[in-house]
């Protein structure tokens, strides 16, 4: 085993950034990752590409691994060409299904509400869909009874000729007799279920669980549950959830924000403020301590947030911007007798709450940083991404939710 000392065999772990005993999974996560970014698709280098996927053509297979490790690549010499680097791209998203091709996906929205996000609930969603007819069995009749179809004699296509610029131009277009299928059946041996089409048009009715926390244009994956098509692997419903604007709060991640307004007085001298939560509950902020407050300024209160996604026990904080409403008229000379009494009694808070015989849940609020508060939403910002980033580059699960027939 000494000749594996002296052999260039880290070269495809290097261009999958990994180190040498990995696993097949993180192999596989690494190479979904730098294919998005280096696809030829998306812009990236061509080479690059071919080089990734080679190395990952390599590295997940346990047997060429193996001989790559103790030979390097002169090892892999002789065996079998190297797959085409696109068609191995589209072989690992599609999880390696086989041959057969991947249908579409069906992509729907559903609008829901910031109290819908914040409590988590459940939605109906009413889709529709073909199924294979389960008379013929997704053939659309007898299977020997098929003929050519006359309108594109059998070629699945139609070919048109026409003049552009003096130029002859040729385009070849799908026959829409046959669906460029080229063979079609007689009326009389079509499937009388589904009238040769092979697919049926049913009506589902899908229940949405919305997860606690979970963020604007969140997915929710319903695996098979897209438009069914002999011979074809069945894609998924995608469900895609669409934030309805909030008359209160406004959502930045896992913190919400809100804007208050209060008095001068208040201003001047603190005030509790009461407010109705997304769960409803009611919840006085004791601002009776946290010192003169100008307009714009803004106060933290923890751990009133949103809660966080697939952890909704650990909470963002709520943040509360105060506009304050001066008087128009303060140039009257009994305005500013008022204001000097209120300067006066700054200290002299009136009470309107009694914060120890109360129903309502007391939280204090504290001075924010506004440049802190920059930091914090930038940071969420970019954790987000990420998780949806490492969420796409994974198969799909469906995230809970029951599929039902509807009454027809």
């Amino acid at each position: 085993m000494l000749h594996s000392l002296f052999v260039n065999n880290s070269k495809y772990y290097e261009s999958l950034n990994l180190k040498k005993n990995c696993t097949t999974e993180e192999v596989k996560k690494a190479y979904r990752k730098l294919a998005i970014i280096h696809h030829p698709d998306k812009g990236g280098d061509p080479e690059k590409f071919k080089e990734i996927s080679r190395a990952y053509e390599v590295l997940s297979d346990e047997e060429k691994r193996k001989l790559y490790d103790e030979y390097g690549e002169e090892g892999l010499e002789g065996g079998e060409q190297p797959t085409d680097a696109t068609d191995l791209f589209d072989f690992i998203l599609n999880a390696g299904k086989g041959k057969k091709k991947r249908g579409e996906d069906i992509v729907s929205e559903i609008k829901v509400t910031l109290e819908q996000l914040y409590n988590g609930a459940t939605k109906k969603l009413a889709i529709s869909k073909d199924v294979i007819c389960t008379n013929c069995e997704g053939h659309g009749g007898p299977k020997d009874a098929k003929v050519d179809c006359k309108q594109c004699n059998g070629r699945g296509t139609k070919t048109y000729m026409r003049y552009h610029s003096s130029v002859l131009h040729q385009t070849e277009v799908t026959c829409n007799g046959c669906r460029g299928k080229g063979k079609i059946f007689n009326e009389k041996d079509k499937c009388v279920n589904c009238k040769g089409l092979c697919v049926l048009k049913t009506r589902k009715i899908i229940e949405v669980y919305i997860p606690k926390g979970a963020p604007n244009k969140h997915k929710i994956i319903f695996n098979g549950e897209a438009d069914e098509k002999p011979n074809v692997i069945t894609g998924n419903l995608v469900v895609i959830l669409n934030e309805k604007q909030h008359t209160t709060f406004r959502r930045e991640g896992v913190d919400l924000f809100m804007n208050y307004k209060i008095s001068l007085y208040e201003s001047l001298t603190g005030f509790i403020a009461e407010i109705t939560h997304l769960d409803e509950r009611k919840i006085l902020i004791d601002c009776t301590n946290s010192g003169f407050i100008k307009h714009g300024d803004i106060r933290e209160v923890l751990e009133e947030g949103m809660p966080t996604y697939k952890d909704p026990f650990k909470k963002g904080n709520l943040y509360i911007t105060f506009e304050v409403e001066y008087p128009m008229d303060l140039v009257i000379t009994k305005e500013k007798k008022e204001v000097l009494k209120i300067l006066k009694k700054q200290n002299e808070v009136e009470k309107k709450y009694d914060i120890e015989n109360t129903d309502c849940e007391v939280v204090t609020c504290k001075p924010v940083d506004k440049e802190y508060l920059k930091q914090r939403l930038t940071m969420q910002q970019q954790q987000q991404q990420q998780e949806a980033y490492d969420e796409d580059g994974h198969q799909p699960e469906m995230e809970g939710g029951r599929v039902a027939c509807a009454q027809q």
